[in-house]
């Protein structure tokens, strides 16, 4: 088992680039596949709930990776046929933040 998966969610950060984006997403190596290769033109950093480092890329290759078995049995599997063209970046499923935020102050004021 990878250390993933004891995530609730991980932190994405593209910097240096035209559109800088941080974005909250389900912890999922199609996830940061996906992250990385739609900033590859960007420093991405990947971090957890923490803001402690999981993933780093520069151009849309990956510099460092916190748990190497999931390096090797889950992100390189997700990422090499996106880098070969094989297969389209995907849609990153994000984390849903705040999504009872309209609930929760309904509640308070009942």
């Amino acid at each position: 088992m990878s250390s993933i998966s004891s995530h609730i969610y991980l932190v994405g950060h593209a910097r240096n680039c035209e559109n800088p984006e941080t974005v909250y997403m389900k912890p999922t190596a199609d996830n940061i596949a996906n992250f990385i290769m739609k900033h590859q033109d960007a420093e991405v950093y990947i971090t957890d709930e923490l803001d402690l480092p999981f993933v780093s890329a520069f151009n849309g290759f990956i510099n460092t990776c916190k748990d190497q078995n999931f390096l090797l049995a889950e992100l390189h599997p997700a990422i090499i046929p996106i880098q070969r063209g094989e297969k389209e970046v995907g849609e990153i499923d994000e984390y849903p933040m705040n999504q009872n935020e309209d609930e929760d102050e309904d509640e308070m004021f009942d």
